[in-house]
């Protein structure tokens, strides 16, 4: 899993109540610290380092930093207002006519995603991918609906926000995180892709059934262990 790194060089990520108490500062609009490094770096000195070994540490986290929010243009955070939750999914799905071309769906997926749990990426102040979470029982998780704004796929931005998820799941003792999508019966190329996506990520395909769906649309069931 990635490592989600807080603006005051902490590892949320590493972090007991990360995503359970504290989403962490990428949480707070997306904003990092304006003063890097901060007090609160040259407070959090090991005491078995030495003076000199403590300053070399604080400055090469804060070069870590600054390198990460150069080549990184996106930050990704969780969205708890139903309304903000609707407003991405609705804008990004409807971007997104080869994967979500089903106005009914649409509507069903603006309507039900108020009661996921719900990460957004964003570019500045843009919404480009979504990712929402329903909890189907104590054990088991899934991705109820995930959309990437097309001309921002390929960059790690789909992976980032499964590990998100992952890492609330994880600190929550969940065991399975499922996902359905269009069958390998099915010709289109597109979703052909989704299914490489969920696969490299670790997800095992564990029956394809077109009662869901209907007959020309099969489901594909694919679950990953925890």
């Amino acid at each position: 899993m990635n490592k989600v790194v807080g603006a005051c060089g902490c590892i949320c990520s590493d972090c007991h109540i990360f995503e359970v108490k504290c989403m962490g500062c990428h949480a707070i609009e997306g904003k990092e610290c304006e003063e890097i490094p901060c007090e609160k770096f040259w407070m959090n000195k090991n005491p078995n380092w030495t003076d000199e070994q403590h300053k070399k540490i604080v400055e090469d986290r804060t070069a870590l930093l600054k390198e990460l929010a150069n080549t990184r243009n996106y930050f990704i955070k969780a969205i708890s207002d139903p309304k903000s939750k609707s407003n991405i999914t609705n804008s990004i799905l409807r971007k997104l006519p080869d994967w979500f071309g089903i106005e009914e769906a649409i509507i069903e997926y603006v309507d039900k995603v108020k009661d996921t749990i719900f990460y957004a990426a964003f570019d500045h102040d843009k919404p480009i991918g979504f990712l929402s979470l329903k909890v189907n029982n104590e054990y088991t998780s899934e991705i109820y609906v995930m959309g990437i704004i097309k001309e921002y796929h390929n960059r790690g931005i789909g992976r980032d926000l499964v590990e998100r998820a992952i890492s609330y799941l994880t600190k929550n003792n969940y065991k399975f995180l499922m996902v359905k999508t269009l069958g390998e019966s099915h010709p289109d190329k597109n979703y052909k892709g989704t299914r490489e996506f969920y696969s490299k990520l670790g997800f095992y395909p564990i029956e394809e059934i077109k009662e869901i769906w209907g007959e020309h649309n099969p489901c594909l069931i694919m679950i990953k262990g925890l």
